[in-house]
């Protein structure tokens, strides 16, 4: 029971751990006292606080760091409390559910591509609209991306996490009593939406916490999409912290450790601030709770909810739609719908000519999300062992959840730069195994929270049966659990592969451009304004995972086709 832990500390704790130390080093450590930290400058840790703060615009840069993250999930979570309260229960969230899967495989840097491509400008949407309603036969001179608030940055990452926290949500449903809660409520006279606020929304937040966090940290401290749709001058802190990172001058890279600082210094305020928002809004629910009012005419939020929600996933689909539509654009010029001509010329390149990085994204999520599912299978089927033979029915662990959490609630660029310096030390940066270690750090915890659902409600009796008939464990293991289980270890594994192919940077800071893979390539190339061959890349992020799942969906299906007469009809 206890090699479980330990192989999860030395994954999980130990990095973060040496994240920490290696933050820390930079600023502490001369190289006088010697070659601890190469790469970094000398200054001590006051010197490098005083670098960081001369910067230009820091306070702008931090400001919009906060604002980006608390705004981002907040609205993020409204509208899914507002879908929930309005539709639970009801066919049209189980067609949504259905839809969830083409975004949630939908990376964040293509997304942000093709967010640029449909709202600039010169983008899909005023060319749908030009000249027949906007009278327009040029683009406008409109700052709409990279605007100076971030407004965009803020559409794009509430957009993105809706899928993610609704699928989160779902997923937890079946733990508590909300639809029971909701019956008996509406059966006493109350509305939907009063009684999900007051009795539903408590009993699902408490699952729901864990991943609101990781968005929190994700979207105050993320660096792809804020690289692509976020402001410039100044960027948000850590996108200028990886700069910084790049950049010869050793004062600036000293500033980037102390910058990664401040960086996890903001994230743990946006969470501070969000539990403290817990608090009054606990407050604010008790109140509604005993005032009295039914909340009867709640139907416009129920349309407003629904809206939201399908507005938001048409942004994304028309995301997806100016990729393909640039992927194959010759010449495409303002306010022509489609593009005069076409081309598979930068199609050919990436397939046929460049394709390093297409082939490190591959090898890169199959290792990483191969490794994370052995990993957790062997994982669950010891702990699972142990409690059946303690008398126990096999239960997943709250304390091994909040572990698989860590690194998803902390920032990324803070924590890669503290193993990036420990890669330094030991001279292991820019190998690819130190890719797919920094890969399988954040891949993990991903695999482990699809999959420890389904293997915690497989019925325990099943291998008890198949014991009392001679089997053992092992076999039971291999001939029934597992094939029992295919489906979901599938699921896992395309879920895991999604995770590692949108990886920027673990790619970026511990491969030291050694191993570009197609969503560092598609960053530089959208950054630059090089909207075809980025159009190429952000369109390979979404069909290679897309074909995963696919492949997770067929797989099972070939191999139980001579089940199905074994259904019984309704």
């Amino acid at each position: 029971m206890v090699l479980p832990w330990v192989v999860l500390g030395l994954i999980q704790l130990v990095p973060l751990a040496a994240g920490a130390i290696g933050l820390v080093l930079p600023l502490a450590v001369s190289p006088a006292s010697g070659p601890l930290a190469p790469g970094f400058s000398g200054q001590g840790q006051a010197s490098a606080v005083q670098l960081l703060l001369a910067q230009p615009g820091l306070s702008k840069s931090v400001w919009l760091s906060l604002t980006t993250g608390l705004f981002a999930t907040a609205l993020a979570f409204a509208v899914v409390v507002l879908l929930l309260a309005g539709w639970i229960g009801t066919r049209t969230l189980g067609m949504l559910r259905r839809c969830l899967g083409p975004f949630l495989a939908l990376p964040h840097a293509a997304a942000a591509i093709g967010l640029t491509f449909l709202l600039t400008p010169s983008g899909l949407i005023f060319r749908a609209l030009s000249p027949w309603a906007t009278g327009l036969d040029r683009a406008p001179d409109l700052t709409i991306v990279q605007d100076p608030a971030g407004l965009s940055l803020m559409l794009a990452l509430t957009a993105k996490e809706i899928p993610f926290l609704l699928l989160m949500a779902l997923a937890a449903l079946p733990q508590t009593r909300c639809e029971d809660y909701l019956r008996t409520a509406q059966s006493l006279g109350y509305g939907r939406f009063k009684a999900f606020i007051c009795l539903g929304l408590p009993d699902l937040y408490p699952h729901l916490r864990l991943p609101i966090l990781a968005v929190l940290a994700f979207a105050a401290s993320n660096v792809d999409m804020a690289t692509i749709l976020g402001p410039t001058l100044p960027a948000s802190l850590s996108v200028r912290i990886v700069a910084w990172m790049n950049d010869p001058a050793a004062d600036l890279r000293t500033a980037a450790a102390a910058g990664a600082g401040l960086q996890g210094l903001i994230c743990a305020v946006c969470i501070l601030l969000w539990l403290a928002g817990e608090r009054v809004a606990s407050t604010a629910v008790k109140a509604i709770a005993v005032d009295g009012a039914r909340g009867r005419a709640d139907r416009v939020w129920k349309v407003v909810g629904l809206s939201l929600t399908w507005a938001l996933f048409a942004l994304l689909s028309g995301a997806i739609v100016s990729i393909a539509l640039w992927s194959v654009a010759r010449g495409w010029f303002f306010p022509d719908l489609l593009p005069g001509s076409w081309t598979l010329g930068s199609w050919r390149k990436v397939l046929l000519q460049d394709t390093g990085p297409l082939v490190t994204t591959v090898v890169l999520a199959a290792l990483s999300s191969g490794l994370a599912l052995l990993l957790v299978i062997w994982i669950l089927e010891t702990m699972s062992r142990r409690q059946l033979h303690n008398g126990l029915a096999p239960r997943e662990s709250s304390a091994l959840r909040a572990m698989m959490f860590f690194p998803l609630i902390l920032p990324q660029v803070s924590l890669l730069l503290g193993i990036h310096v420990w890669f330094l030390i030991l001279r292991a940066d820019g190998t690819f195994f130190g890719v797919l270690f920094a890969h399988l750090i954040f891949v993990l915890p991903y695999v482990y929270l699809s999959m420890a659902g389904p293997w915690y409600r497989l019925e325990p009796n099943l291998l008890r049966n198949a014991q009392s008939l001679g089997l053992s464990d092992s076999h039971s293991f291999l001939q029934i659990k597992l094939p029992m289980l295919l489906r979901p270890l599938l699921t896992a594994f395309a879920i895991g592969f999604a995770v590692s192919v949108a990886q920027y940077l673990p790619s970026l800071m511990i491969g030291a451009g050694r191993w570009p893979t197609l969503t560092t390539e598609s960053v530089a190339l959208a950054s630059g304004g090089a909207r075809r061959p980025a159009a190429v890349y952000a369109l390979l992020l979404m069909v290679l995972p897309a074909c995963v799942f696919i492949l997770a969906t067929l797989i099972p299906a070939a191999a139980f086709r001579h089940r199905r007469g074994m259904r019984h009809s309704r």
